[in-house]
């Protein structure tokens, strides 16, 4: 499917704001999108496991289509260069993406309906 996904950068004085905005595409209907923004939401708030900020998300389509607007992570995809690493460059790598694993099997559920509360931004964007 495809997806389109905007980066915005917001400039107020002497601060910029990245963003990244993923409108998610007609066919996929409510689901994917509030699947995806409880995910972020969930891992932010009771894991160390980094993950972009969530600031609004659409999963009706008031505008056409549903969407995401999360921070935007710096970065290069770790499949971009990970063929060009040595078994030595890999491993901190590997060990991470362990580390977070374990830590996401380790998440203890109270009931199977257990709610995800939003977190409110107070950072005045």
């Amino acid at each position: 499917m495809y997806n389109p996904i905007y980066h915005i950068k917001l400039e107020r004085e002497h601060d910029t704001l990245d963003l990244i905005l993923k409108c998610t595409h007609p066919r996929w209907k409510k689901w994917k999108t509030l699947n995806e923004a409880t995910v972020i939401n969930f891992l932010s708030t009771h894991t160390n496991i980094p993950c972009p900020k969530l600031y609004a998300y659409d999963n009706v389509g008031r505008f056409g289509f549903e969407y995401i607007l999360m921070s935007y992570v710096p970065g290069i995809p770790l499949s971009q260069v990970y063929n060009n690493l040595t078994f030595e460059q890999r491993k901190p790598y590997l060990l991470q993406i362990a580390k977070y694993f374990v830590e996401m099997q380790s998440i203890k559920f109270t009931s199977p309906y257990q709610s995800f509360r939003r977190h409110e931004d107070s950072s005045g964007w």
